[in-house]
C-alpha cells in the first residue's frame, strides 16, 4: 500500500489478501452453516464523497516507480480503461486469496454502492464472483441529478438492478436496504 490509496498492484496487497484468507478465512473453510464471504463494503471506484478524482489520477500520484503508477502511466488518460483494469486486479487477487484456502463457499463481492458503482466494476467482477452485492438505496426525486453533478455519470435508476445482473450474469445478494427521510438533505 502507497499513501491513502492502496496500490492494488502492489505485490505487497496479494500478500496481505494470501495473510488475511489464512488468518480469517481457512478455519472457516469446512463451516456448515456459513454462506460466503464479501470481499469489502462500498469500496471507493472513481470520484464520489471522498474525493473527486478519478483513481487513474490517484494512481499518477503515488510515488515514481509504484507498481500501481507503473500501470497507470500506461493508461495514457484513459481512466475507464485503467478502472478496468484496476477492478480486474482487485477482483482476482481478493478472490483467488480465497478460494486457495476455501472452495466450499460463496464469493459475495464488495457490497457495491447503489447506482454510484461504475460500470466497470460489476463487468470486471463478473469472472472472480458467484454473487454480485449491492447496497439497495431508494432516491428521492432529485438525488441522482445531485450525485451525477457531484461525481459524474451514474447508473439509470430504472432499472439499475437489472443491469448489474446484466453486467455480470450473476445472482445479485441486496446486502443493505434503505430508504431516506424527505428532510435528510
Amino acid at each position: 500500500m502507497t499513501g491513502t490509496i492502496p496500490d492494488y498492484f502492489d505485490p505487497e496487497f496479494e500478500t496481505r489478501c494470501a495473510e488475511i484468507a489464512a488468518k480469517d478465512v481457512a478455519p472457516r473453510a469446512e463451516d456448515p452453516l456459513l454462506v460466503g464471504y464479501f470481499l469489502d463494503n462500498e469500496l471507493r471506484w472513481g470520484p464520489d464523497h471522498r474525493s473527486e478524482k478519478t483513481l487513474l489520477q490517484d494512481y499518477l500520484e503515488l510515488d515514481e516507480g509504484a507498481p500501481g503508477r507503473v500501470v497507470a502511466e500506461s493508461f495514457d488518460g484513459d481512466a475507464s480503461a485503467f478502472l478496468s483494469a484496476l477492478s480486474e486486479r482487485y477482483f482476482e487477487v481478493t478472490t483467488t486469496a480465497i478460494r486457495s484456502v476455501d472452495k466450499n463457499h460463496l464469493v459475495l463481492g464488495i457490497r457495491s454502492v447503489s447506482v454510484v458503482t461504475p460500470p466497470e466494476v460489476p463487468a470486471a467482477a463478473a469472472a472472480w464472483l458467484d454473487v454480485f452485492s449491492v447496497n439497495y438505496y431508494l432516491y428521492v426525486p432529485g438525488t441522482v441529478e445531485i450525485l451525477e453533478a457531484a461525481f459524474g455519470p451514474v447508473m439509470s435508476t430504472a432499472d439499475w438492478l437489472a443491469d448489474y445482473h446484466e453486467a455480470t450474469g450473476l445472482p445479485l445478494l441486496i446486502s443493505e436496504f434503505s430508504f431516506r427521510a424527505l428532510d435528510s438533505g
